[in-house]
């Protein structure tokens, strides 16, 4: 049902009746996903935005490093940054959260018993009412073999509902992961990965078919190519776009040109997400406000995109 709260919000520029309407934040990464004011405030020290666009990943991590790491250090600063996700599930009413998080953090809190314990108590505190979705992510250059081993453990409870691989598209190929993600589609779980974002249309067309992903991170590129952007709507792929994300990467010019709009005319199933929010410092209501203020999205189609990431449509996604 049409939310005529949102389109009013959305045409009054008022973006903080929009952190009141429900919507779903499809892609944000645990150890990033909080929000640079909650960190400001609980330690005391002021986190200034980007000034410049990143062009690579190196580039992002370095000024991630330089200005957030230094004050959010060890276990007791990642606990912080988690905290920091719920917090933020609250401040923008989000009825879903996808939060990915590695194997390595896992392990370095003490196993999946004290992760749980840790994770649903910020849940209970901040956003009981979210449903919460861990999924599990893997570094794209990690030793696929040695990895694996460790997935069976930490994927034996049915805690983790998705699997995903980001970071450098460049750093093996995608079939590496095709025995990981055989394991996982058994296990029922739902098949993610980051790619088309630095790549081009062919690497979406290969980690689909080997991996048979049926959600994307990013995907833009896949604009390139009227054919894939078919293909993609044929097989019923979803992407999950984060426009201030390929801005700051260097990837879009601006929100104006955001292909988002020809992924949306192709009739693809595309969703928002903030990313990294520690660093590009956009919510998931800026996200929105952003697209229809360049003028890329009316307030109906972006109604639509926040249709696709409620309870409802996200549960046919995950429970078929």
């Amino acid at each position: 049902m049409r939310n005529d709260d949102f389109i009013c919000a959305l045409e009054q520029r008022d973006l903080s009746a929009l952190s009141l309407i429900p919507k779903g934040n499809m892609h944000s990464h645990g150890g990033k996903g909080a929000s640079a004011d909650f960190l400001s405030e609980r330690l005391g020290v002021s986190i200034k935005k980007p000034t410049a666009y990143f062009h690579s990943l190196e580039a992002m991590h370095r000024w991630y490093s330089k200005q957030i790491g230094v004050h959010c250090k060890g276990m007791d600063g990642l606990l912080l940054r988690w905290e920091g996700c719920f917090a933020e599930a609250r401040r923008d009413t989000l009825s879903v959260m996808v939060q990915s998080f590695s194997p390595e953090v896992v392990l370095d809190v003490g196993g999946m018993e004290a992760f749980k314990e840790i994770l649903e108590g910020f849940h209970e505190r901040y956003c009981p009412d979210t449903w919460f979705i861990p999924e599990l992510t893997l570094p794209r250059n990690c030793n696929t073999h040695e990895v694996r081993g460790v997935l069976e453990t930490l994927l034996s409870d049915g805690y983790f509902k998705s699997i995903d691989v980001c970071f450098d598209e460049f750093a093996q190929p995608i079939r590496a992961f095709q025995p990981i993600y055989q394991m996982c589609s058994e296990m029922g779980l739902v098949l993610k990965a980051h790619v088309g974002e630095f790549g081009d249309p062919e690497d979406i067309v290969e980690a689909v078919e080997v991996l048979q992903l049926q959600e994307i991170y990013h995907g833009i590129a896949a604009t390139k190519s009227e054919a894939v952007m078919r293909w993609l709507r044929e097989r019923g792929v979803v992407l999950h776009i984060c426009p201030t994300s390929n801005v700051y990467m260097g990837l879009v010019k601006e929100y104006g040109t955001h292909p988002i709009r020809q992924l949306y005319d192709a009739g693809i199933c595309v969703t928002l997400g903030t990313d990294d929010l520690l660093i590009f410092q956009s919510s998931l209501s800026e996200e929105y406000l952003k697209l229809y203020e360049s003028g890329v999205m009316t307030v109906l189609e972006l109604e639509q995109v926040r249709q696709y990431t409620l309870p409802e449509a996200v549960r046919k996604r995950y429970e078929g």
